[in-house]
């Protein structure tokens, strides 16, 4: 069976960093238009790390210790609903931690959380707007990148 799925982007958000793009994010949604209850969509966040990559033998260190690998700690969820603030959340590699890619090498685009939306009876309808803003590090350094996904409900 072959299934088709439009995937949309959304956004693109860079970080900048001593000048440079170190990083950016984008949401990817499988669906920007819920027609009503029971309607779903994915969300997957991806992140590029704009490292240049370095070599590295075969029995170099792991993914996490490679030098310019970004390593997402955490991600802040803001949910706005027809232009107000709805809800918020932060979600951590210990929550469904099958939905998570925590490392991202340099040169590499990397699905780093995903997840679904379906919606309920008891939501609004109207236009819905997901910030993410992916933390982690970068040898030691924090870094911080914005990226947002709109869509529909009703």
């Amino acid at each position: 069976m072959f299934i088709s799925i439009a995937l949309i982007s959304v956004s693109l958000v860079s970080l900048q960093a001593a000048g440079a793009d170190m990083a950016t994010a984008k949401v990817v949604l499988t669906d920007h238009r819920l027609s009503g209850v029971g309607a779903s969509t994915s969300a997957y966040v991806f992140v590029s790390n704009h490292i240049r990559p370095l070599p590295f033998t075969m029995w170099g260190p792991p993914r996490s210790g490679m030098a310019g690998a970004l390593l997402v700690e955490r991600i802040d969820v803001q949910l706005i609903v027809n232009g107000k603030p709805y809800s918020a959340t932060t979600v951590t590699p210990d929550m469904l931690p099958d939905r998570w890619d925590r490392c991202v090498l340099p040169g590499e685009t990397v699905a780093v959380f995903y997840f679904g939306w379906i919606a309920t009876s008891n939501e609004p309808t109207g236009n819905y707007r997901i910030e993410f803003t992916v933390h982690g590090l970068v040898q030691g350094r924090e870094v911080d990148i914005p990226a947002q996904a709109d869509f529909q409900v009703g």
